[in-house]
């Protein structure tokens, strides 16, 4: 993770310099009894999740969790304080929502939900990053990076209590690869650690041996799994029961470990049969970006070019305040911006072309061109692989051309009549790209 996270093109920058705190939709309510103080000596508090007007009743436990939380950041705020509501940076009679990492810390089983380009990947990736770079005492990438703390609460973090070994599982490639059980009843904890040496270079199966013996002998303690994707893989009920009994393996062979999975809210659904209410996960769902996280990331991303060699660091202020003028000003880009995706998207725009496109056509046009260039870019540094132009001998417009052609089938294959079908109607096999490319360039 650290090795892929320090790659660098021209244009890009690592995501621990320009990452900013992701928030829940959760507001967190915090209230004190009359002042009365537990034996512990701290304040006697109610704290409550809400999500607009309404109770999030299935997150209560979860509510319970974050008390220590509570206790040691905004308890002096509380202090003789008869019936204070605490919202707002937990300052009295003001309102703050619940961030993505405390709810992570304060459940040791967490799904994270999310809209398309909300960060959930980031996240994680983020977090396993500065855990991995604390683990390697690495000054770019660590617990320092991973969190803004208030004063006082360093200790609360259970990252931070002990070391924490971050295991990344994509899991649109651990079910297409050889570590995935071909049956539910051939599932074991161990497959997710097999996947990972699989996919390290250097690795040898002894080495999964003795990693799957340290977690063992601490019963998981001190690790944390982030599978990221579900929605990412098939939609067979077949696929996803060998996937779900391989997690709840895992939380069985090693209890004390953390977990966390992401998904799109469409593919963990109340009802769903591979949710997993019933192997103690906690529920969380992310929210877009505020004004003012959108101008933090604006400084993050200008300073991060800046720290990179890539822009002058002198101009790094004033280009990241232009940004967040420009759009604040402009109404039919200023939604998007409260998407981490589009908004990096925006961000990496204006620092190459001087100023944000004129209207959504041409952002989304000027996207393409972007993304295209950096696929073909990350096949040459990451694989070491010919572009796929020079591969087929094709020119830049024809590869486009047959980008632009798959992109129409999906959307069609997506919509039924009037409604959007939101499982394996959006998914093409990297098959299907590489004939649409032979069509193109006349090769069989």
């Amino acid at each position: 993770l650290f090795a892929i996270s320090q790659r660098k093109t021209t244009a890009q920058v690592p995501v621990y310099s320009v990452y900013i705190a992701i928030d829940t939709v959760c507001h967190l309510r915090v209230s004190s009894w009359q002042g009365k103080r537990c034996a512990e000596g701290e304040l006697d508090l109610q704290v409550d999740l809400y999500s607009g007007q309404a109770q999030v009743g299935a997150s209560q436990s979860l509510a319970r969790k974050l008390r220590p939380l509570v206790a040691q950041i905004w308890g002096e705020a509380c202090a003789g304080m008869d019936g204070v509501e605490v919202n707002h940076d937990f300052r009295p009679r003001a309102g703050r929502r619940l961030r993505a990492l405390e709810a992570a810390a304060a459940a040791q089983r967490l799904v994270i939900t999310g809209a398309p380009g909300s960060g959930k990947s980031t996240f994680g990736r983020h977090l396993a990053v500065c855990l991995a770079g604390q683990l390697l005492g690495k000054t770019e990438a660590n617990l320092g990076k991973l969190y803004a703390r208030p004063r006082g609460v360093s200790s609360w973090m259970p990252w931070e209590e002990e070391p924490h070994l971050p295991l990344f599982v994509e899991l649109a490639g651990f079910v297409r690869s050889s570590s995935f059980p071909a049956t539910a009843q051939d599932a074991r904890a161990g497959q997710f650690i097999d996947y990972l040496t699989d996919q390290s270079a250097g690795a040898e199966r002894d080495e999964a041996k003795e990693l799957h013996k340290y977690l063992a002998e601490r019963g998981g303690r001190g690790a944390i799994l982030i599978l990221d994707g579900l929605d990412e893989t098939p939609h067979a009920v077949d696929v996803r029961a060998r996937l779900r009994q391989c997690v709840q393996q895992f939380v069985r062979d090693f209890p004390e470990a953390r977990v966390i999975v992401t998904s799109r809210p469409y593919a963990y659904q109340s009802g769903s049969p591979w949710r997993l209410d019933t192997d103690g996960f906690e529920q969380i769902e992310l929210a877009t970006l505020s004004p003012t996280q959108i101008d933090a990331f604006c400084v993050q991303w200008y300073l991060g070019r800046a720290e990179r060699g890539i822009a002058a660091e002198e101009a790094a202020h004033s280009q990241a305040a232009r940004l967040s003028s420009e759009l604040a000003s402009a109404p039919h880009l200023r939604p998007l911006a409260e998407r981490p995706l589009m908004l990096t998207m925006l961000a990496d725009l204006h620092s190459q072309q001087g100023r944000l496109p004129s209207s959504r056509a041409a952002l989304y046009e000027s996207s393409s061109e972007l993304l295209l260039d950096r696929w073909n870019e990350a096949r040459e540094q990451a694989r070491g692989e010919a572009k796929l132009s020079t591969f087929f001998g094709l020119s830049h417009d024809k590869v486009r051309g047959a980008v632009e052609t798959l992109a129409y089938r999906v959307h069609g294959d997506s919509v039924i009549g009037d409604s959007w079908r939101t499982s394996e109607g959006a998914l093409f096999q990297a098959g299907s790209m590489l004939q649409a490319l032979r069509d193109v360039g006349g090769k069989g």
